[in-house]
């Protein structure tokens, strides 16, 4: 009987909790007729789902449901809008998976800046047990070359993925357009300028072997050395390549190179089994129980912070409809997806890269 009773009360604090985002999440409204056909991704034409949420986003801090997405026998997808709700041509049909990758992609700078800001707290808090683990005797003999020879072979195996070439590619380009423009097209004027007064210095160092060479076709190559040195040397070279360099550390090649190696050395290190058996030892090693258990409870205070945050995507206190629309695609409530409205702009950040976080949808009359 307590046990049911406990049951109950659990049950009754969920309710509470989802109460004000699952009324936006189901609407007031009944449906009304279906309007536009969009075709299907390929991958979902066979998931038994007769019909999935359909959202609208307004703004950053407004994303409300509008009616039901509806799949139809002839394997396309329709919209049925409640009344308030009509179909606006601007904007774009997105399919989103509903998991904490739709929310993370839906993330604005205000929550991003939060969330980083949290991290920061967790790690500077935990900086002196951290280092009270690594620094010990015990990790250093029997944990710390393993975790070396395991990030060593990740490292090489990540950086040799094909998605981090790729990303290396793009950021190298990126880097080679700036340079020229940046440094080579103003450089040149004054390298022309630098290879003239080494060629008129090497000829009044030696007259009869310059014209020897001049004639043979074959000017010494150390006067361009001395004209690229110098023209490096320039101050105003010098601070042409410092800026650029800014750029390139700051570009959005730069970044995605960043990601990309970051989330392929991530995959690579979790997908090893010793990592996982290394892990496990560290974990149920009595020597750092004491440690670990500080680390623990300094991760709750902070995820407690985070989940918040992330439920109420950094704009509205207790839980905002997307999240609503994740727990109870968690709990099995709702279907794993949801069709969101969205301005151009915002579809093809939730469609870009190698793992969007959405697929556009394409009306069914469209090529």
């Amino acid at each position: 009987m307590a046990r049911f009773a406990n049951y109950l009360a659990s049950a009754a604090i969920l309710t509470l909790a989802l109460a004000g985002g699952l009324w936006t999440v189901w609407g007031s409204a009944g449906p009304q007729p279906t309007v536009p056909l969009y075709r299907l991704p390929s991958q979902l034409l066979e998931k038994p789902f007769d019909r999935l949420p359909l959202m609208r986003w307004y703004s950053e801090e407004r994303i409300e449901r509008v009616g039901t997405a509806l799949f139809l026998p002839d394997k396309n997808i329709g919209f049925s809008f409640y009344e308030d709700a009509p179909m606006l041509t601007e904007e774009q049909a997105l399919l989103l998976e509903s998991g904490p990758h739709a929310l993370w992609a839906l993330r604005n700078k205000q929550m991003e800046a939060r969330l980083q800001r949290s991290a920061q707290a967790f790690f500077n808090n935990a900086e002196v047990t951290l280092n009270r683990i690594f620094s010990s005797a015990a990790f250093q003999e029997d944990y710390a070359p393993a975790f070396r020879a395991i990030v060593t072979s990740s490292v090489e195996a990540a950086s040799q993925a094909p998605e981090s070439q790729a990303a290396a590619q793009l950021a190298l380009q990126a880097y080679r357009d700036l340079l020229v423009e940046e440094v080579v097209a103003p450089g040149t004027p004054i390298l022309m300028e630098e290879v003239r007064s080494a060629l008129k210095e090497n000829f009044q160092a030696g007259p009869g072997r310059f014209l020897g060479q001049l004639l043979g076709g074959n000017v010494d190559p150390e006067v361009f050395a001395v004209a690229l040195d110098r023209t490096l040397e320039d101050p105003a070279i010098t601070a042409q390549v410092e800026a650029a360099l800014k750029q390139a550390l700051v570009a959005k090649e730069t970044e995605q190179l960043a990601i990309t190696f970051s989330r392929a050395l991530l995959t690579e290190m979790a997908g090893r089994q010793e990592t996982i058996d290394l892990l496990r030892r560290l974990l149920i090693d009595p020597r750092f129980s004491d440690s670990l258990m500080e680390l623990r409870m300094l991760s709750l205070v902070e995820l407690r912070d985070m989940s918040e945050l992330l439920l109420g995507l950094g704009i509205t206190q207790g839980v905002h409809p997307l999240a609503a629309l994740v727990i109870r695609a968690f709990l099995q409530l709702d279907p794993p997806y949801f069709v969101l409205l969205a301005p151009a702009h915002v579809a093809a950040r939730l469609s870009a890269g190698d793992l969007p976080a959405g697929h556009l949808l394409y009306a069914v009359d469209s090529p």
